[in-house]
C-alpha cells in the first residue's frame, strides 16, 4: 500500500502510513493484551503517535515556508538595527532604574522633586540662582506637546478676546516634524482657525531662503515658531530680527538643535525655548517637556498662562501602559533577544504574505498605524501633569550629562568616518544639509543630533 501512494501527495502519504501503523500496533497488542487497561494504554500510544506525526508534518511545512523566504529573514537577522528610539538608554536602565521608580514615587513629595529638577536645569544652563520672590525659569510638563498646546490655546484665547475670533497665524519654516501638523490638527476645535506663513528652504543646501521672508506677511502673524533642524541651530536671523522688530512672540523648538547638553541653549531673541525628553531624546527618560521661559514680557505672560492651564490638568494615570508601550519600542530599537527577527517574521507570515517582501515595506506598513507610536498627538494623551514616577525619571535622565557628552564626541568621529568613506562628489546629493557651516556647528556645539544622528 505504501508503494502505490503518490509521493507528491504528502498529506495522503502521511495518513496512509499512520493508518497502517495503527493497524499493525493494534493487531499485535490486541493478541497479547489481557485487561481493558492494557487496551487503553495501547490507544494512548496510538493517539500520541498520531499527534507526533501531525506535528512533524506541520513543522515540515513551516520549515519549507521559511526556506522559501530565507532572504527576508537573513536580512532581518543581519541588518543593523540602529534606530533613534532607544539610542540613549538600554534595557538595564529601563528595568533596574526607571521601573523601580514606580515603587519609590508614592513616598516622594512632588514639590521636592520639582525643586530638584529646577536646580539641575539652572546649573546646566549656568543661570544665576533665582530669587525667592521670582518665578522659576523652567516649566515642567508631561510632554513638550503639552507646552506647545498651552501656548497655542493661550494665543487663541487672546485673539478671541481681542477680535472675537479664535484665529491665529504662525510663521515658521516649511520643513519640520510631520507630527507638528498632527498636533495642530488635534488642537483645532469648532471655530478655531490656525493658519501658517511658511518660509521655504533652499533645495540645494536646505538653508532658509531669507530673501523670501516678507515683513508684511510676518506682521500679520501672532507667533514665530523657530524650528531647528539637522542637529544644529538653523540660521533664521532675518525671521527672528523681524519678530523682535514687530514685537511678536518667538517660540523655539530645540529638539533638533543639538540637545540641551550642547553649547547652544536657544537663541537669545526667543521668549520660550522648549526641549522634549524621552528614550529617543535627551534627557533620556519616560517622557518630559521642559520649557525655558525667558524673563521677557512675553516669557512672563506665557509662563503664567501655561502654568495656570496645566494646573487644571489631572495627574498622569496611564504611566504603566505608557511604560509597556515604550518597552516594546525600546526592545525593537535595541533588537533585544532578536525580537526584530521574530516580529518581522510574524509580519511577513500573517500581515503581508509576500515572498518578495523588503524591510522598507514592513516599515511603511507599521508606521501607518499611529496607535502604536510611543508618543502620540491626541489631546487626551498629553494633557496631564507629570506624575512623581515621571519626575523621578526626569531627574535621572537630566543627570546623565557625561553620558550625553560621550555620545556627542562619538557622533562627531562617526560623522567624519562616514564622510571619508563616501566619495565627496556624492555628499551634497545624499546630505545636502551637511554644508561646511553645519559641519563646523556640529564640531563647535558638540550636541547630540538625536533625530539626525550618525
Amino acid at each position: 500500500n505504501l508503494y502505490i501512494v503518490d509521493k507528491s501527495d504528502h498529506t495522503f502519504h502521511n495518513i496512509t502510513f499512520l493508518w497502517l501503523f495503527i493497524r499493525s500496533i493494534m493487531t499485535v497488542e490486541m493478541e497479547t493484551t489481557i485487561s481493558g487497561w492494557d487496551n487503553y494504554a495501547v490507544i494512548q500510544v496510538v493517539v500520541l503517535m498520531g499527534i507526533l506525526s501531525t506535528v512533524s508534518y506541520g513543522a515540515c511545512r513551516v520549515m519549507d515556508w521559511l526556506w522559501k523566504r530565507r532572504g527576508v529573514f537573513s536580512e532581518l537577522h543581519q541588518a543593523l538595527k540602529f534606530t533613534p528610539y532607544g539610542t540613549y538608554t538600554n534595557m538595564f536602565e529601563y528595568w533596574f532604574i526607571h521601573v523601580p521608580f514606580a515603587l519609590k514615587a508614592p513616598f516622594c513629595q512632588r514639590q521636592v522633586l520639582e525643586d530638584q529638577i529646577q536646580k539641575q536645569l539652572t546649573t546646566l544652563f549656568q543661570l544665576p540662582p533665582p530669587e525667592s520672590s521670582s518665578r522659576p525659569a523652567f516649566l515642567l510638563s508631561h510632554s513638550c506637546r503639552t507646552l506647545f498646546y498651552c501656548i497655542i490655546q493661550t494665543l487663541l484665547d487672546q485673539a478671541q478676546a481681542k477680535t472675537g475670533r479664535r484665529r491665529i497665524r504662525i510663521a515658521t519654516v516649511a520643513v519640520h516634524f510631520g507630527s507638528f501638523y498632527k498636533l495642530i490638527k488635534s488642537m483645532n476645535q469648532a471655530g478655531d482657525e490656525i493658519e501658517f506663513y511658511e518660509i521655504d528652504l533652499d533645495p540645494v543646501d536646505w538653508t532658509v531662503k531669507h530673501d523670501q521672508i516678507q515683513e508684511a506677511q510676518i506682521a500679520q502673524c501672532h507667533v514665530i515658531f523657530h524650528q531647528n533642524l539637522f542637529g544644529v541651530p538653523l540660521q533664521q536671523d532675518k525671521l527672528l530680527d523681524l519678530g523682535r522688530k514687530l514685537n511678536l512672540l518667538i517660540v523655539e523648538d530645540c529638539v533638533q538643535s543639538g540637545s540641551m547638553y550642547g553649547k547652544y541653549k536657544g537663541d537669545p531673541r526667543s521668549d520660550v525655548v522648549m526641549w522634549s525628553g524621552g528614550f529617543d531624546k535627551t534627557p533620556s527618560c519616560l517622557g518630559a517637556g521642559i520649557g525655558h521661559y525667558r524673563p521677557t514680557p512675553y516669557g512672563d505672560a506665557m509662563f503664567d498662562s501655561c502654568q495656570s492651564m496645566m494646573s487644571s490638568f489631572a495627574l498622569d494615570q496611564h504611566r504603566m501602559s505608557t511604560m509597556f508601550n515604550q518597552l516594546l519600542h525600546l526592545g525593537i530599537a535595541k533588537n533585544s533577544f532578536s525580537v526584530v527577527l521574530y516580529l518581522g517574521g510574524l509580519v511577513v507570515a500573517y500581515l503581508l504574505k509576500r515572498e518578495d517582501l523588503q524591510l522598507h515595506d514592513m516599515a511603511f506598513c507599521v508606521r501607518t498605524n499611529k496607535s502604536v507610536t510611543p508618543f502620540q498627538s491626541a489631546k487626551d494623551k498629553f494633557c496631564h501633569q507629570p506624575s512623581n514616577w515621571q519626575l523621578l525619571s526626569m531627574i535621572y535622565g537630566i543627570g546623565k550629562q557625561r553620558h550625553y557628552e560621550h555620545i556627542a564626541r562619538e557622533e562627531v568621529e562617526k560623522r567624519v568616518l562616514l564622510l571619508q568613506k563616501v566619495p565627496s562628489q556624492y555628499h551634497a546629493t545624499i546630505w545636502p544639509w551637511l554644508t561646511p557651516e553645519n559641519l563646523d556647528l556640529h564640531q563647535s556645539n558638540l550636541g547630540v543630533s538625536e533625530f539626525t544622528w550618525i
